[in-house]
């Protein structure tokens, strides 16, 4: 019987067909696969049967084992008992004698391991676009993620599972705090980052120039500017978005991060994290996410209406 080649990438696609085509004296029945695409890790099931008889005294169980992956545990069948056995690990192969088996003829046999980047580009086509459709209340973002040749991935799984598919886009925010925030207020954020400027470049007539527009433009607010800056920031928080963002099923809202804005009070944009899961039942998830830029914008609007004017 010829060796299957040693050099294995981490994708259990290889992983199961090399097992399936070498393994003449205990070919499993039924395989597995379960990918976590977040955390890059996998988890391969084997239904080994070893039935009793000459094959049981001279054979080997003997399966490909791919960098990267090592042994869960292996259980006898119907109980479910974990089986102990002591195997080995050389030259690309985890073996086992099954005459150091538990008198029973099913087994099953779990690998787990870690999973390239590259195996998960293979794996998995995901798609989300840098300009949303645009309405006069809305921005749709439309996602779509699928598992790439579902025909082949069937020829080789029983059963697979692709968990926690994330899938990161960024939102524009911008016009919604330009068009929402009092000019007065915008004029003071203006002004002070050009004073700022002109202090660090040790411009003395520019600095008193922004200072006195600064100091002009203070005149129509309520509070300071740290004060009327703190509120700006408040509302660009995870908090007060998600209320503004709707995730289509069966995707999943993850996260919403507004990052920290060095230059600017407010962010240009924010980033939305969803996620969903894909089998062989469902092989692909398409959904849209919609941000409410209009009733948000209202809120800023509202919000420094009352608070700031």
């Amino acid at each position: 019987m010829t060796s299957p080649n040693l050099n294995l990438s981490a994708n259990l696609v290889d992983v199961v067909r090399n097992a399936y085509e070498y393994l003449d004296d205990f070919r499993p029945d039924t395989k597995a696969v379960r990918y976590n695409y977040r955390e890059a890790t996998s988890e391969m099931t084997f239904l080994i049967e070893v039935p009793n008889g000459r094959k049981r005294k001279f054979g080997k169980v003997k399966i490909p084992l791919s960098e990267g992956y090592r042994v869960k545990g292996m259980f006898s069948l119907p109980d479910y008992n974990p089986v102990n056995t002591v195997h080995s690990i050389e030259d690309g192969f985890i073996t086992f004698n099954p005459e150091n088996l538990p008198n029973q003829t099913q087994y099953i046999l779990t690998l787990n391991g870690d999973v390239k980047s590259e195996t998960l580009k293979e794996i998995v086509h995901l798609k989300s676009p840098e300009d949303p459709t645009k309405t006069e209340e809305t921005d749709s973002y439309w996602v779509h993620s699928a598992i790439k040749r579902p025909d082949v991935m069937k020829d080789v799984y029983d059963d697979m599972q692709v968990e926690n598919v994330d899938i990161s886009l960024q939102v524009g925010v911008q016009r919604c705090f330009s068009n929402g925030i009092p000019d007065d207020v915008l004029e003071i954020f203006d002004s002070t980052r050009d004073l700022l400027s002109a202090s660090s470049n040790f411009d003395r007539n520019e600095v008193l120039r922004t200072a006195r527009k600064r100091h002009e433009a203070r005149r129509d607010i309520s509070c300071s500017p740290a004060e009327a800056a703190d509120l700006i920031r408040s509302l660009a928080t995870a908090d007060n978005l998600q209320d503004y963002i709707e995730v289509d099923d069966p995707f999943r809202e993850r996260n919403i991060n507004p990052g920290t804005p060095r230059q600017n009070i407010f962010p240009e944009s924010i980033s939305v994290d969803v996620t969903t899961d894909l089998n062989l039942d469902r092989q692909a998830a398409n959904g849209d996410i919609v941000f409410q830029k209009k009733e948000y914008e209202n809120l800023i609007k509202n919000r420094t209406d009352d608070e700031l004017m």
